[in-house]
């Protein structure tokens, strides 16, 4: 399916990876270790493999795992490692809440940085993603099971 990519959309399906990479049932984040998920966890400071026994998340399908590991790749378009670690922090989205994790403000502390200089940051590492992607093949949404709301067919129309 070739899309013209949108920021938003971009947004959306990085947090979209972001929330199942939470609903995983992983007992130890090591087995993300091999395939390269765990690097984006570690940047962002959160122990997720603590949070998931608190909480009974939705499993994943295999449709939502396929894309998260198209969208997590795109993190690694970003050449610049502090916009990539932005980026990183803020598709941490937790699929009930429906909001991201950590907050402009907690990713500003973490980059040493003012809140709005990661927000401006994290627009133009978007931006970045947006014109790699442009005319390039990409998955279609539709079959996910995490946070259904929020991953809806009808914001790939514009």
């Amino acid at each position: 399916m070739t899309l013209n990519i949108t920021a938003d959309y971009a947004i959306r399906r990085i947090e979209h990876a972001g929330a199942t990479l939470r609903c995983l049932r992983i007992r130890s984040p090591s087995t993300l270790l091999a395939r390269g998920r765990i690097e984006i966890v570690q940047e962002a400071g959160v122990d997720m493999a603590a949070d998931r026994m608190r909480l009974a998340y939705p499993v994943p399908s295999a449709r939502d795992v396929s894309l998260m590991d198209e969208a997590l790749s795109w993190i690694w378009l970003i050449p610049n490692q502090v916009k990539r670690r932005v980026v990183s922090m803020r598709s941490q989205f937790h699929p009930y809440q429906e909001k991201n994790i950590i907050s402009w403000r907690r990713c500003g502390e973490l980059i040493g940085a003012d809140h709005k200089t990661a927000r401006a940051w994290h627009g133009q590492a978007i931006g970045v993603i947006t014109l790699a992607l442009r005319g390039t093949e990409i998955k279609s949404p539709s079959g996910c099971n995490i946070v259904p709301d929020h991953v809806q067919l009808h914001w790939l129309d514009g």
